[in-house]
């Protein structure tokens, strides 16, 4: 060969390698490098060249193993993107956007985390959208950080960097469907007893927080809830805990005399709540022209010398991840609904009948409207046998409180306005909850109605 480090870079390895040709009368002839391998200092001075060829080799390695480092903790990824993006490399500088199928495991994101669908009924739902995927892809996509905007990778040894690539889902989505996961680390499976157990694990103990489980007694054939933590065990029979769940569904649940007025409501107080956020619009899109200007001005500034490299990178990058958040909030803005009136009739229709819902034999549909109406779970006070809702949607929340106050009323009178008001006190975070509520019990109101 031309040289030695043609044969190998291994080092030690090449060492033994020429030994065990040496045996067998074969020797390792290097164009470049005369060595004569039949005296005992040339076998040294070519096992010296071959240790030399590995220090280079190193060298190398160690260079690019940095200059990949470097790389990852400026953001940017080191191979093919992961599905859902496409990466492009121009002069250089590389750019990762979301394509197509990208937008379809957004969907797959909210699925699980707004209506908690299994992972079958996702990998469905995406099948007839056009894109196959395995449940088991589906859940380690689930996993992947850099699906919300993150970037980890074994040469950042555990850290998580911020990357340059436009984020798929948000934060807050990507932790809510890992704590799903969390809680059901097999891929959301049902035993045979669920049917009769609805609550199991999404019911926790008021003392001690621990999450409640089911089991049956199969000599009895019964079903009971226990609280498994030592000094708090607590043992109830299934049948009461549903009554008593069932009864706090009726809290929520408004009067069905009250229902055209309810309609007319909710549908003023979408219209109301939209008005709000498109003004919300206005503003943000007056702060990203103002950002847009910052930025310009910066990269003006550097084409011309005035700043260097360095400050230009990291006033650019402060501006550009300004600029992002804004973006983010610009689009969670950005929240209509289609056939209005049609979906406000749905919501009212589950709200009024939340507890016949419930008794459903379908346990995806007990499961997802306890998980709908309460988000966080209730909590279960044995002291006083009631349960505590830390959190309930806030559509079917207000449309029942109105209810109740229109059923105080003197003369039953009902007064828009007034109502209205009540309805939609806050703006802001509390009206894009109070959105995203309704939409999400629309959804749901279609699922079943199919």
């Amino acid at each position: 060969m031309y040289s030695l480090d043609r044969f190998s870079r291994s080092g030690a390895n090449a060492i033994y390698i020429a030994d065990q040709l040496q045996i067998r009368g074969i020797k390792i002839i290097a164009v470049s490098q005369q060595v004569d391998t039949s005296t005992a200092s040339g076998v040294l001075q070519q096992s010296i060249l071959f240790s030399f060829s590995q220090y280079d080799n190193d060298l190398r390695k160690n260079k690019c193993i940095a200059g990949m480092k470097e790389k990852l903790f400026k953001g940017e990824w080191l191979g093919c993107a992961p599905r859902g993006y496409t990466l492009t490399c121009t002069n250089g500088v590389q750019k990762i956007t979301i394509n197509e199928i990208g937008k379809l495991i957004a969907k797959a994101f909210l699925w699980k985390a707004e209506e908690r669908l299994s992972n079958i009924e996702i990998v469905n739902r995406l099948r007839t959208m056009g894109l196959i995927v395995h449940p088991q892809w589906l859940s380690a996509a689930f996993r992947n950080l850099f699906y919300c905007g993150l970037i980890t990778h074994n040469f950042l040894n555990g850290e998580i960097v911020k990357g340059k690539h436009e984020a798929l889902v948000s934060y807050d989505t990507f932790l809510k469907v890992n704590n799903l996961l969390k809680d059901n680390a097999q891929g959301y499976t049902h035993k045979k007893a669920d049917i009769d157990l609805p609550l199991n694990k999404f019911m926790t103990c008021e003392v001690c927080g621990t999450r409640w489980t089911g089991y049956v007694v199969k000599n009895k054939g019964k079903y009971y809830y226990k609280c498994n933590r030592i000094g708090c065990k607590c043992n109830k029979n299934a049948e009461k805990m549903h009554d008593l769940f069932k009864q706090e569904l009726n809290k929520h649940t408004p009067e069905i005399k009250h229902h055209q007025p309810l309609t007319m409501q909710l549908k003023l107080t979408f219209e109301y709540m939209n008005k709000q956020n498109e003004e919300n619009r206005h503003l943000l899109k007056i702060k990203l022209n103002e950002i847009d200007e910052k930025l310009n001005k910066v990269q003006e500034r550097f084409a011309i010398g005035e700043i260097d490299k360095e400050i230009y990178e990291k006033v650019g990058g402060k501006i550009k991840q300004e600029k992002s958040d804004i973006e983010q909030e610009y689009e969670k803005a950005q929240i209509k609904l289609s056939n209005l009136e049609k979906y406000t009739d749905y919501i009212l229709r589950i709200a009024e009948n939340l507890s016949k819902l419930w008794d459903f034999k379908d346990i995806s549909v007990k499961q997802n409207l306890q998980h709908l109406v309460f988000p966080e779970g209730v909590s279960y006070d044995k002291k006083n046998h009631v349960y505590r809702t830390p959190k309930v949607n806030s559509v079917f929340n207000s449309i029942a409180g109105i209810s109740r106050s229109w059923e105080k009323n003197k003369g039953g009178k009902i007064n828009m306005l007034t109502d209205l008001s009540a309805l939609v006190a806050g703006i802001g975070k509390k009206s894009t909850r109070l959105i995203k509520d309704f939409l999400k019990i629309s959804r749901f109101a279609i699922s079943i109605s199919d």
